[in-house]
């Protein structure tokens, strides 16, 4: 598991114990050693992060401003220990993706094949559709993740990702536009344009 900084820990123990004994008694560490760090860290500030009190210690305003940022900062670490956990923890399992006919094709079967070559234990099953029919079985909960261009907008659903996918226009070497390296479909709005079957799988120019 990756640690925050030791010094991160003892401030942080120090300043949620408003003591530097009964802190020291938590980390399982000599209080003396523990005050001599905290001088330590002080000396190199060139100011006091605890006021001492007849009975415990006190953050001061440096204090508070060190140990706004050091709990950011083990926060982020303990999320981070948690996804790694997440990541470990899936070796095997079955997830059902949806595939709209639009995005169907290579790249996603590579994908599945690259992921499953360090998780084998994972098994993929892969549906292909319409997207209004997949969002419908993805809210059913019949499958696990939807691929799609431009799905509806849907409060129920969350988009975790998004991918910007380029056009190719394609056309014969003696095609008024072939020597263009890049084209606006109003360029190509005075030409017969070939596509295919289903409208959302594209064509040829």
């Amino acid at each position: 598991m990756f640690r925050p900084p030791r010094d991160y820990v003892y401030l942080d123990a120090v300043a949620s114990a408003g003591s530097i004994r009964k802190a020291a008694a938590r980390l399982h560490v000599a209080s003396t050693s523990l005050n001599r760090k905290i001088l330590e860290i002080e000396g190199e500030l060139g100011m006091p992060l605890f006021e001492r009190l007849p009975r415990g210690v006190r953050l001061t305003a440096a204090g508070e401003v060190i140990l706004t940022a050091i709990r950011r900062n083990i926060g982020d670490v303990e999320t981070a220990n948690a996804q790694i956990r997440q990541l470990r923890g899936l070796v095997r399992g079955n997830v059902s993706i949806a595939v709209a006919h639009s995005v169907a094709n290579d790249f996603i079967q590579g994908a599945i094949t690259s992921f499953q070559e360090h998780h084998p234990g994972v098994h993929f099953k892969m549906i292909v559709g319409a997207t209004s029919d997949l969002v419908r079985s993805l809210m059913r909960d019949e499958t696990d993740l939807l691929l799609a261009h431009d799905p509806a907008p849907n409060k129920e659903l969350e988009e975790i990702a998004s991918v910007a996918q380029p056009l190719f226009a394609m056309m014969r070497p003696d095609h008024p536009l072939a020597q263009r390296t890049k084209l606006r479909l109003t360029d190509c709005q005075p030409y017969l344009l070939a596509r295919g079957r289903n409208p959302s799988v594209g064509g040829h120019c």
